[in-house]
Order: structure tokens, then C-alpha cells, then sequence
């Protein structure tokens, strides 16, 4: 019981220090042809692009994935941010670009003000 009531007490008091502040979203609006929804694509690629960059703060992280295709991810954090904020930045940019893009769309980008996201059916030179 005490446990419990720490876990709440803590959990909620805990304020992020990345700011979500949407700056621009490009959708796509061509659809894949060649992916289908067993692999989870674009969500799949995403997940593991925003893994990779979590750990590597300030740097673009670029991600290849093939299954019937190929697509690519890429995903920035800003240098201030701590890993956790950078994860949870990443988690609203992924959560944001689904809810504003089709799931299936062949690219998409958010860009917030702490963190960028994109996925392309093309190679990414850069996200920022």
C-alpha cells in the first residue's frame, strides 16, 4: 500500500522539460503500394528510430527498414534535453504525426520545437 501511494506521488509530480510546441507537419499524401499491415510500417520504422536517437541526443539518426520495401526514418533531439524528455518528445512528434497523417502515407514529418520525426520512402539527408 505505502508502495503504491510513492509510485502516485511521484508520477504525479513529474513535469517534462522538452516543449511540444508544434512548428510545421508535412503529410504525404500518397499512399504505400507495397507494404502491408502485418509489418506495422510506418509505426514499426518509427519506434525504431526514435530508440536509436534517444541515446544520441543533438544528432540525426537515420534508420533503413525492408521487408517488401525499403523505408527510412530519421529523428532529432535537441541537445538540452535528457534522455527521457527526449523520449517522450519523440513520443508526442510520433503520436501527432498519426493523429494529422494517414498511417499509411509514403512520408510524413512533425517538426516541434525540441524534437523533429520523419519517415520517407526515399533516403533522408537531414531532418532539421
Amino acid at each position: 500500500m505505502i508502495i503504491v501511494l510513492i509510485v502516485v506521488f511521484f508520477t504525479g509530480n513529474v513535469e517534462t522539460a522538452f516543449d511540444a510546441t508544434l512548428m510545421s507537419r508535412i503529410c504525404n499524401g500518397k499512399i504505400f503500394s507495397f507494404f502491408d499491415d502485418r509489418f506495422g510500417v510506418p509505426s514499426d520504422i518509427l519506434d525504431l528510430v526514435i530508440a536509436k536517437t534517444v541515446g544520441v541526443p543533438g544528432s540525426v539518426v537515420n534508420t533503413k527498414i525492408s521487408h517488401s520495401g525499403t523505408l527510412y526514418g530519421a529523428a532529432y533531439c535537441s541537445r538540452s534535453l535528457t534522455l527521457l524528455d527526449c523520449s517522450g518528445c519523440l513520443g508526442s512528434a510520433k503520436s501527432l504525426l498519426f493523429e494529422t497523417c494517414s498511417a499509411h502515407g509514403e512520408g510524413a514529418q512533425v517538426h516541434l520545437k525540441d524534437c523533429d520525426l520523419r519517415y520517407e520512402a526515399y533516403p533522408i539527408s537531414d531532418v532539421r
